[in-house]
């Protein structure tokens, strides 16, 4: 008899070898160096650097969820939002289905949130193993940063690259949810999610750029007040 967790165990299998297949290395390289270079960088270490200082007003950045009815929803949506396993098994499955339909459009889309999603981890998971600091409900030593508020920032970023802000402002209001989500369940401290907001942002506008792709800037235009972004 095939057990439920076999069959689960089976499914992630099929979508890391699509993942693996959907994110070629060379693209995972260019990726790398795109977002250890300015100006990803900097917002990087500024979230690092402001997730530091904030370290030390945690405790009075606490609060509690509300239960049940439409805002508990909201927040059960931006935990899967936020999940990099959830988040990584859907870019994979819809790759596979695009590269099936030929639909190179929903596959570059999907390829982008894939390698988004591997270069925020780049620097999380990193910064975890070294900071050690322990979630406030007292479970493992992998609180900062925040990888489901990377994860959800950098899915955010891909959506506003490709899409603009009348997709993009809405993706990163569920994205503002994760954090909010994670430090009211004690996963998180609030500093985790500032750095981990940060991290996300630079490693989804990071991929991709160069390659056609809207980037973002703010250059205003003293005549008009206008703001084109390109970063």
């Amino acid at each position: 008899m095939i057990r439920p967790a076999s069959i689960g165990n089976l499914a992630a299998l099929v979508c890391l070898c699509a993942a693996v297949e959907a994110v070629p290395l060379d693209s995972l390289k260019a990726d790398a160096r795109r977002l250890l270079a300015p100006p990803r960088l900097h917002l990087v270490l500024a979230g690092v650097a402001v997730g530091g200082l904030a370290t030390r007003i945690d405790d009075r950045l606490e609060w509690e969820l509300p239960g049940g009815g439409i805002p508990g929803a909201a927040f059960d949506l931006a935990g899967y939002y936020g999940s990099t396993g959830k988040t990584a098994a859907a870019g994979a499955v819809l790759w596979t289905l695009a590269r099936w339909r030929e639909a190179d459009g929903w596959r570059t889309q999907s390829e982008e949130v894939l390698r988004s999603i591997a270069a925020a981890a780049l620097i999380v998971a990193p910064l975890k193993l070294a900071t050690r600091r322990r979630r406030p409900d007292g479970g493992d030593r992998l609180s900062f940063p925040s990888g489901h508020t990377a994860t959800a920032f950098a899915l955010s970023s891909v959506l506003a690259r490709r899409h603009g802000f009348r997709i993009g402002l809405p993706a990163y209001g569920l994205a503002v949810l994760v954090p909010v989500g994670r430090v009211g369940e004690k996963k998180h401290h609030f500093s985790d999610a500032v750095a981990g907001a940060c991290i996300g942002a630079a490693a989804g506008w990071a991929v991709g750029i160069g390659h056609g792709n809207p980037a973002l800037r703010a250059r205003f235009d003293p005549a008009g007040m206008r703001a084109h972004w390109a970063f």
